[in-house]
């Protein structure tokens, strides 16, 4: 995807592209129109990535405190888990990996890192 928006980049060539200026104004050619488009498509697969990763950090991370014994409760459909475990309670949010211990408000990101303080 990043090679992609290089590509684009390297193809947009202002010379040819009837990039002048009137006024304070820049006017572009169609090159740029085109490169807009496609940044526009690449934002679109960008943004449905993060959506899908989001998910499968949802899903990995509840298998894996369940393979780990420890019991947490969801809320919000899985976007908040409230573990409770070694007399600790943690918020944790596996879509983005945070999570944050209550009593000593110690923040952190990732599943493995949570692990290793509980």
């Amino acid at each position: 995807m990043i090679a992609e928006v290089a590509e684009l980049v390297d193809a947009l060539d202002l010379k040819s592209s009837g990039y002048s200026r009137t006024g304070s104004t820049p006017v572009l050619g169609t090159n740029l129109e085109i490169l807009m488009g496609d940044m526009g498509d690449v934002w679109k697969e960008v943004n449905q990535y993060r959506k899908e990763k989001r998910e499968l950090n949802r899903q990995n991370s509840a298998d894996i405190l369940k393979e780990k014994g420890i019991h947490f409760e969801r809320k919000n459909m899985g976007a908040h888990l409230i573990i409770n475990h070694n007399n600790k309670i943690v918020d944790f949010w596996p879509g983005t990996g945070k999570w944050i211990i209550r009593k000593t408000n110690k923040k952190g990101r990732g599943i493995f890192n949570l692990l290793k303080v509980l």
